[in-house]
Formats: structure tokens, C-alpha cells, sequence
């Protein structure tokens, strides 16, 4: 019976993930003063949180894909899914929702984000995607072994 979940694409999508929060955390240290001051900073960071919050779906959904499940319709249900099978706590996967909806806003340009607002997001981002991606990347070795 072929292995129901793609390690060898999970791995690269994490890898992919700490490159795109390193690049992130890079960013919002800037300070916030010098942040506002260039639009080009707020753009860069907008883009950063996307992707970086879409590889996380990407990745939380191949964790995910539980037999016995269906795989998860809205990206928002992904995190739900990570919670119930125990890989992430209650509070990651809710944050994550929340920033699954600002890259809604962001894709869809639904409205301006406010350069601070990219800042802070950013910084907790980068604090939060650390996290998971630890409890991520520990899922997958017990899974590989």
C-alpha cells in the first residue's frame, strides 16, 4: 500500500517556510519609524506573511489528510484539523486562522494594511511560524522513522 502522505513535499514546504520567516524576521526588525517610512517595506512584508502563511496551509494540509478524514475544504479548517490530531495547541491554530484571514485581505486587496499592522503581524508571524514549524517538523520525523 503506497504512503498516504507526501514526506519528501512536506519536507520541502518546511524548508521553504523557515527560509520565507527568516527573510520575514529580517524585515520587521527594522524598526517601526524606518518600516513606515517606505512603502516598499510593507509590501515586501505583505508578501512575506502570504506566502508564508499559504506554505503553512500547504503544509497543514498534507499533515492533515488523516485517513478516515476528508481533506479540508477552507484553509481556515486546515489549522482546526492540526489541533485535533494534536499537532498544534488551541491558541497557534486559532492565530493561524486569524492570519489566514489577513491573507485573504491581502490576495484579494480587500483594502490597504497599514504598514504597522504589517509590522506587528509580521513579528508574531515570525514567533508563531517558529513555533509551529518546530511542532510541524517533529510530526513529520515520528512519521518518517
Amino acid at each position: 500500500m503506497a504512503a498516504r502522505k507526501p514526506h519528501g513535499v512536506l519536507l520541502a514546504k518546511l524548508q521553504n517556510l523557515e527560509a520565507y520567516l527568516q527573510e520575514l524576521e529580517s524585515l520587521v526588525r527594522i524598526p517601526l519609524a524606518e518600516f513606515m517610512e517606505r512603502p516598499y517595506y510593507r509590501r515586501a512584508a505583505e508578501r512575506l506573511i502570504q506566502i508564508t502563511v499559504e506554505d503553512a496551509i500547504d503544509c497543514g494540509a498534507i499533515v492533515s489528510d488523516l485517513p478516515g478524514k476528508p481533506i479540508p475544504v477552507a484553509s481556515r479548517e486546515v489549522f482546526v484539523r492540526l489541533h485535533q490530531a494534536g499537532v498544534l495547541g488551541r491558541s497557534p491554530a486559532h492565530r493561524f486562522q486569524e492570519y489566514v484571514g489577513l491573507r485573504h485581505r491581502i490576495v484579494h486587496d480587500y483594502d490597504r494594511i497599514e504598514a504597522r499592522l504589517a509590522h506587528r503581524v509580521g513579528q508574531r508571524l515570525v514567533r508563531d511560524g517558529r513555533s509551529d514549524l518546530v511542532a510541524l517538523s517533529r510530526w513529520v520525523q515520528g512519521r518518517i522513522r
